[in-house]
């Protein structure tokens, strides 16, 4: 087998590792060493090598981490395993570049500037997360930083950094570790000197980072206990989804969450929570539906806050629809709304449809939604100002960080997973919002229609959950916190400086490349003048 051949073989067993760091293998511990046979491989291979690496790498690697994607494309897309394949191989190829072009900067800056794994890989791959995050609309779906969601105290940096910062710590790590492992390889003078200071640095990173989030969680609990308490009930009515939809269902559903918000009313909840779209029609029109869910509000004396499917009409008379959360008062009048701010593409909208106008015809379940205008919180008649994220916008940290600045002292999370069934894609969306806890410094309710409900605290503590399929709900107590955390207030500031360092080493390698050339020409004419 040649060299190439054995450092590929290196570099998937990193995709395959890692990938199993996340929910619902949850092999943790394995992000923090994983990456070295792929940074190992990289090692001698020149930029176009390895981006060649990186990217079939990293499409290894997602395609495991979102293999739940390919039956939810068969199943709710309508397509036959043969169309549904290429679809699933496009996505995976997408992020896959991802790795492909942190392979080849890290090379071409590791042959420009000499410099060790530990001082360019943790902010390159920083910076290339928060690119996919952001890029046509982003994906930032399975983060390396999140694969750590149970470590609690490491976490809680994440209100200064974002997810990014634990990400910062893997790779630092993974890239130490490399550095060691090429010292004793072949262990010229100052490498294992250096290789050293590079594991002594990862970890004091980490201590460091473990002793801020001891102190965080003290300071975060000691703010709660004087915080202005709410009871709020989450009703999780477990709808198959192909009944969702289905006219003839909509009294059986409506019927099932009333059931549940009489049961968790009579807990002492003041809010009831329904998951996304729990109400599957128009609750703006004003028909025998809306009446019901209205007097349901003041028969029992509770707030609702559901999720149903809303229109508006264009100054060209064209209608437009919107996913919705609606908060009901005591009083059966409504006391605000939210439109969905961040689509699902291609779940919920088709992007640049004049050129993927086939989309539409090869997936017939794909929706025609609008975006809405704002994150705005909604006023509750408790006093509380509740943030809402509708499914899929509980992964953008920069929707949390909005809802926050606009006075959101409590989040809720209203989805719908069902579309996943018992995979790794729920469990992996919920430990992605325990970061938006930490992050913000609020308190998260979760209502999902099959699962996984859950109460939340600010430090990234599941509280209370529902089991997968049960149609159940819970009550708990959740605090009201109005304190604004550096992350919100100053957003992706550890990023930027991650991308400030990244992009000055880039110049500095490009920089040395034209001085080597020069001196490389002046002593070719040397020689021939000669």
């Amino acid at each position: 087998m040649s060299s190439f051949l054995w450092r590929l073989t290196a570099a998937f067993a990193s995709a395959t590792s890692t990938a199993l760091a996340f929910p619902h293998w949850n092999l943790w511990p394995v992000a923090w060493f994983g990456l070295v046979p792929f940074l190992w491989a990289l090692g001698p291979c020149g930029p176009r090598r390895s981006v060649l690496m990186g990217w079939l790498a990293g499409s290894l690697h997602y395609a495991v981490l979102v293999y739940w994607l390919l039956g939810t494309i068969q199943t709710y897309g309508g397509l036959p395993l043969l169309l549904a394949l290429p679809v699933h191989l496009l996505l995976v190829l997408y992020l896959g570049a991802f790795w492909g072009l942190f392979g080849g900067l890290l090379s071409y800056l590791r042959g420009r500037t000499g410099l060790p794994f530990m001082v360019l890989a943790p902010p390159l791959w920083c910076a290339l997360e928060w690119v996919r995050g952001h890029l046509l609309t982003g994906f930032p779906w399975g983060l390396l930083g999140y694969s750590q969601w149970a470590q609690v105290p490491l976490i809680q940096i994440s209100d200064l950094t974002g997810v990014y910062g634990v990400s910062f710590l893997l790779m630092a790590s993974n890239a130490a570790l490399t550095d060691l492992l090429g010292a004793c390889w072949n262990p010229a003078p100052g490498t294992i000197r250096r290789a050293f200071v590079a594991v002594l640095t990862a970890a004091f990173l980490v201590g460091a980072s473990l002793i801020y989030g001891v102190h965080a969680i003290k300071r975060t609990e000691a703010l709660c206990l004087t915080a202005p308490p709410l009871t709020v009930g989450i009703a999780q009515g477990n709808i198959e989804q192909t009944l969702k939809w289905d006219p003839a269902y909509q009294e059986a559903t409506l019927q099932i969450y009333e059931e549940l918000t009489e049961r968790l009313s009579a807990k002492g909840a003041r809010i009831v929570v329904w998951p996304e779209t729990a109400a599957p029609f128009f609750f703006q029109i004003e028909d025998a539906w809306n009446t019901r869910i209205r007097r349901m509000a003041r028969s029992k004396g509770v707030e609702l806050l559901f999720g149903s499917p809303a229109f508006g009409i264009r100054g060209n008379g064209q209608r437009t629809y919107y996913n919705r959360a609606y908060l009901l008062g005591p009083d059966g009048e409504v006391r605000g709304s939210y439109d969905k701010v961040h689509l699902v593409p291609f779940g919920e909208y088709v992007p640049l449809r004049r050129v993927l106008f086939f989309v539409r015809r090869m997936v017939e379940s794909v929706g025609d939604f609008s975006p809405g205008a704002e994150s705005r919180p909604l006023p509750s008649s408790s006093g509380a100002s509740i943030g809402v994220l509708i499914c899929f916008e509980s992964i953008f940290p920069e929707l949390t960080r909005d809802l926050i600045r606009n006075g959101a002292d409590v989040l809720a999370n209203l989805t719908n997973d069902a579309w996943f069934g018992d995979t790794a894609a729920p469990r992996q969306h919920l430990t992605m919002l325990l970061f938006r806890a930490v992050e913000a410094r609020r308190w998260i309710v979760r209502s999902a229609n099959t699962g996984i409900s859950a109460v939340m605290d600010p430090c990234g503590r599941i509280r209370r959950a529902l089991p997968f399929f049960h149609r159940e709900g819970v009550v708990d107590t959740i605090r009201r916190l109005s304190i604004e955390s550096f992350y919100t207030r100053w957003g992706d500031f550890f990023v930027y400086a991650c991308s400030l360092w990244t992009s000055g080493l880039i110049i500095l390698g490009c920089s040395a490349a034209r001085v080597r050339k020069r001196l490389l020409k002046q002593h070719s004419n040397g020689r021939g003048g000669g």
